[in-house]
């Protein structure tokens, strides 16, 4: 996949991710959250060609957070109304596992920005 394209993605991304932290009580939030997330969890998010270590590196850490985020949204939609959806879909644990994801993506956008 070209930078550019693992740029937009990371973006997209990333602005979801700023929503859900800002308003978690949203599901229709976590929902775009969940979608925009696809492109991150797909195989096909990998540098393509001779692209350095570091940028495999931090796409295959993306894909880990994506992963978790998702579940956890996942999670909270098949178990809504019980403690364990309660749980799923607490604020602040939600809000941390998206700020590792977003924390990831925003090196990502800054190393891909570098070998432009």
């Amino acid at each position: 996949m070209s930078l550019a394209r693992i740029k937009r993605i990371a973006a997209a991304a990333e602005a979801a991710g700023h929503a859900v932290i800002a308003d978690p009580a949203k599901p229709e939030l976590r929902d775009q959250l969940f979608h925009a997330l696809a492109d991150v969890v797909g195989p096909s998010f990998t540098p393509a060609g001779d692209q350095p270590t570091e940028m495999a590196s931090l796409t295959r850490q993306a894909r880990v957070w994506a992963q978790i985020v998702q579940e956890r949204i996942m999670f909270a939609r098949r178990f809504s109304g019980t403690a364990a959806g309660r749980a799923a879909s607490d604020s602040i644990g939600l809000a941390f596992n998206i700020r590792e994801l977003l924390g990831v993506l925003d090196s990502i956008r800054q190393a891909a920005t570098a070998d432009d």
